[in-house]
């Protein structure tokens, strides 16, 4: 999502020099969809469901986690427009697997082409 990728450039976590540069990233790169009040339900739906899965996770790493709402966003959107979410997160992960949704690890990427649906909160 446009919003994960900026906050962690504003983090230092992503190397581009400027806004600017990141835009031009995005443009190049990622197809950025709007969303409607029907996706937003499925999220909602998905974050209720995704929240119990990770308590009742038997991985000790994930018990207790919930999913955060960019996530659920996410799995609702993938699901939508049957794509694969590419994330290193295992909580997205875990629950995104469980719901159907194919996940690429960011380690398989370097050699692969991707464009990937990214979502503005209007």
């Amino acid at each position: 999502m446009v919003f994960e990728l900026a906050y962690h450039w504003r983090k230092g976590r992503l190397p581009f020099k400027d806004i600017n540069e990141l835009m031009e990233f995005i443009d190049s790169y990622f197809t950025v969809l709007s969303f409607d009040k029907r996706d937003m339900f499925e999220a909602s739906y998905i974050k209720v469901v995704g929240d119990s899965l990770l308590n009742r996770s038997t991985e000790s790493s994930l018990k207790g986690r919930r999913l955060s709402v960019s996530d659920a966003t996410s799995i609702a959107l993938a699901l939508k427009h049957r794509v694969p979410i590419i994330t290193g997160d295992a909580d997205l992960a875990y629950v995104a697997r469980y719901m159907g949704v194919k996940i690429m690890w960011r380690r398989r990427l370097v050699s692969m082409k991707l464009r990937l649906i990214l979502v503005i909160l209007i």
